[in-house]
């Protein structure tokens, strides 16, 4: 699981249906899909690279529903540190390839996560320039 799962106490601030990114090497994203979908209950919606199409038919599928976005790349790394700063570059990542979450909602998250003393928008700032993108990128317009 992508860094994403750290925001689930925040998602309050953002909106109703939870997303979960899984990043798996090229080849294992169907056999992820049918893992999951062995085990997954009828609030679990599993989606593998889906295109923009799809992303614009989630919200009106359910309320209250954990959408599971299975995503394959050459090269995953071992292990990582999942941080709030993270999460919220990745929840923007997702947001550009299509995901149904506005640059309202992600505001909201930075908002909240920075009053709870929970995320540091300096460093948030500074990954934001390491992946080459604009560091205040959660104030612009959608």
């Amino acid at each position: 699981m992508t860094a994403l799962c750290v925001l689930e106490p925040y998602l309050h601030y953002a909106q109703r249906n939870l997303y979960y990114t899984i990043i798996t090497e090229r080849r294992h994203g169907d056999h992820m899909r049918e893992l999951l979908a062995s085990r997954a209950g009828e609030d679990m919606f599993i989606l593998r690279s889906p295109t923009r199409e799809q992303f614009e038919f989630l919200p009106h599928i359910s309320y209250n529903t954990a959408f599971v976005i299975i995503r394959e790349y050459a090269n995953v790394q071992v292990s990582t540190v999942a941080s709030h700063e993270k999460a919220i570059l990745d929840l923007y990542g997702e947001m550009r390839r299509g995901m149904p979450i506005g640059l309202h909602d992600i505001k909201m998250l930075v908002e909240g996560l920075r009053n709870d003393g929970a995320i540091s928008v300096e460093r948030l700032q500074r990954m934001a320039r390491h992946r080459n993108l604009d560091p205040r990128f959660y104030m612009g317009k959608e």
